[in-house]
């Protein structure tokens, strides 16, 4: 019996190293395996971070000329905007300024023709000087223009209208 336990405990024994020795390779494989994993995890993330830089980097870049663009509209409708103010103020200063010259205008017409109906009203004589001993009535102011017609500018003006 101990042939065959010797043969037994040889074969045991060399199917234990066998095993052993399995084992000690599928450790270092293992190990390979979680180094490579580790390896391959750090590219991809390498490449992943590039990637993404890379990916911000250019709206980042987009979103600047986004921004410069609107800086550049913003300045042109500023601009713009005084522009239109000065315009508007010019066109007020020059409306005004036209409208008084126009009363200026109108306001030397009436005083001269006013000036002008003064004297034509001295020159006048309302009343004849023998009817004014006779009837101390006198005539009716709506009577004058149309005994004279000549009387200034002013006079014809309003018979015109």
């Amino acid at each position: 019996m101990t042939d065959s336990s010797g043969v037994a405990k040889t074969n045991n024994t060399a199917t234990l190293d066998q095993l052993q020795q399995e084992a000690q390779a599928l450790r270092t494989e293992i190990a390979e395996l979680r180094g490579s994993k580790a390896k391959l995890l750090q590219q991809q993330l390498v490449t992943m971070q590039t990637a993404l830089e890379r990916f911000a980097n250019d709206h980042l870049k987009t979103l600047e000329e986004r921004k410069q663009t609107l800086q550049i509209t913003v300045e042109q409708l500023e601009r713009r905007q005084e522009r239109v103010q000065a315009e508007m103020r010019q066109s007020f200063a020059g409306v005004s300024q036209d409208l008084a010259i126009r009363i200026h205008g109108f306001h030397d017409y009436l005083v001269t023709s006013l000036q002008d109906l003064v004297i034509a009203a001295e020159q006048l004589e309302l009343v004849p000087k023998e009817v004014a001993a006779a009837s101390p009535s006198p005539q009716p102011a709506a009577a004058l223009p149309s005994q004279c017609p000549s009387l200034s500018p002013l006079g014809q003006h309003l018979q015109l209208r």
